[in-house]
């Protein structure tokens, strides 16, 4: 029997999910049937690792022997290390304790090895990221089948129920970013229309209600101790209170903070109650909500030609989230429910899993010449993995540099103008007609690579440029939930 993961890699938590035919979906977190907690504590004496949800309720007591690493998403792609009497831990290491942790929970549950998967990622998530998240993969024995956005993962897992929409928004609010794409449908397939991706999500939220009731606090004991200057102990122990806070107030209306030591050995008592607690995250829930209403209207659509709106992601359950969209009739009558937002996307990845590869550009990018006119590079069609390819131009004025402007012409089903997306240059020699050479390709982490020099230089300069914001079109094959 064929067997189909997907992993949504998540800043707070991480999901997996199995597909087999003739089986019920099986998810796979943590061994209390929820999400893994995406949390490490690695000893600084040994480099050994603990992860999960024991690590998470118990990481007060930890910082003196171990790091209690949070977020790892973060740091994926960045040079930070973290030292241990074995040698220093790179965040790919890091993340692939957590994959780790998710392949032995299948050999736990007797599921099929855990060897390969499709794994979704943030919109707009850096080359250098993704390089990282891949090597992280390999690392816990995991080949990535692909890359995939991970609104349009989430989208994926409701398609059965969405085949008659044309166009859907899909509003994913995890811990850390909100990502929010419109998707065109077309029969089997799926078309992303417009992304945009804000790091304001549960992470952020967490840290200002920590900012809140240490400001409280301080006020208690008359003093004026900035929060980062606190301890990172006690910072770190605040803020996991205030998420389990948050959490709590989407079913209770009253919950106590309680850290033993904030501070000296001073305790912190707080009672949160719901009135406190919305009046602080107002302000981030309605910028949130504006944004998806500026990603509608920027994908050059109206509510009124929206079908169904997707609402995901673990900060998607947030009371004053859907008291909000209860409050805007033409959101709210949009809104699809959906069950378990918290593995849609990883079930998403599964179902992409089956057909890997099985997807395409959907927009033409390319380059904006000295003329104004626009030279596409990859067209509507083009596959990641395709071969490189190659194209030479000439320079036109006497410069010691050669600058381009990439630019992307509109996507699947809107109309609009040629958008310059980045500018980059390469040295020259300067001469009239000087040929410049411009190698580039689709990687299969989903990246547009570029790799100009000028044809009378030695190519000395190997640096490449990278665009990761590409959209493409998936075909489902009516795939999805049944």
């Amino acid at each position: 029997m064929n067997a189909y993961y997907g992993i949504d890699f998540g800043t707070t938590n991480t999901a997996c999910v199995l597909l087999r035919e003739g089986a019920a979906p099986l998810h796979l977190g943590g061994p209390d049937g929820n999400p893994l907690p995406s949390i490490v504590a690695i000893d600084r004496t040994t480099g050994t690792p603990e992860v999960g949800r024991h690590v998470w309720e118990t990481q007060e007591e930890r910082y003196e022997q171990q790091h209690v690493i949070r977020s790892i998403k973060h740091e994926l792609g960045t040079d930070r290390t973290w030292s241990t009497g074995k040698g220093a831990v790179t965040p790919e290491r890091v993340a692939s304790f957590i994959l780790k942790e998710l392949v032995a929970e299948a050999e736990r549950r007797k599921a099929p090895p855990l060897k390969k998967a499709a794994i979704s990622i943030p919109v707009g998530f850096s080359a250098p990221a993704r390089a990282a998240l891949r090597r992280a993969a390999r690392l816990a024995g995991i080949e990535v089948s692909a890359f995939i956005s991970e609104p349009t993962a989430a989208l994926i897992r409701y398609f059965t129920y969405l085949r008659h929409c044309e166009h859907v928004a899909v509003f994913d609010w995890g811990g850390g970013t909100l990502d929010i794409s419109v998707l065109r449908l077309d029969h089997s397939r799926v078309s992303e229309v417009y992304t945009a991706g804000v790091p304001t999500a549960g992470d952020y939220i967490d840290r200002e209600i920590a900012h809140a009731v240490h400001a409280h606090e301080m006020e208690r004991r008359v003093l004026s101790t900035p929060f980062e200057s606190m301890a990172a102990r006690d910072r770190d122990s605040l803020i996991t209170k205030c998420e389990v806070a948050k959490c709590r107030m989407s079913e209770t209306d009253r919950w106590e903070v309680s850290v033993q030591n904030y501070g000296a050995a001073d305790p912190l008592a707080f009672t949160m109650d719901r009135a406190w607690f919305e009046a602080r995250i107002a302000p981030v829930v309605d910028r949130a909500i504006h944004k998806l209403l500026k990603t509608v209207s920027t994908a050059r659509l109206s509510l009124e030609s929206l079908d169904a709106l997707l609402v995901v992601g673990g900060s998607s359950k947030l009371n004053l989230l859907h008291k909000r969209l209860e409050a805007h009739p033409q959101l709210y009558r949009l809104v699809h429910r959906v069950d378990a937002p918290e593995w849609a996307v990883a079930y998403g990845g599964a179902v992409v899993d089956q057909a890997p590869g099985d997807y395409e550009i959907t927009e033409a990018v390319g380059l904006v010449l000295s003329d104004g006119d626009f030279f596409p590079l990859i067209e509507p069609g083009d596959k990641a993995g395709d071969a490189e390819r190659e194209v030479s131009f000439a320079l036109v004025e006497d410069s010691r540099q050669a600058n381009f402007v990439l630019a992307r012409a509109a996507a699947a089903g809107v109309a609009g103008p040629v958008t310059p997306v980045m500018r980059f240059s390469v040295p020259a020699q300067g001469f009239d007609a000087e040929p410049i050479v411009l190698k580039y390709g689709i990687t299969p982490d989903l990246i547009l690579r570029l790799q100009p020099h000028s044809g009378l230089l030695r190519a000395t300069d190997k640096r490449s440029y990278e665009y990761e914001k590409l959209r493409f079109v998936y075909h489902v094959a009516g795939r999805g939930e049944e």
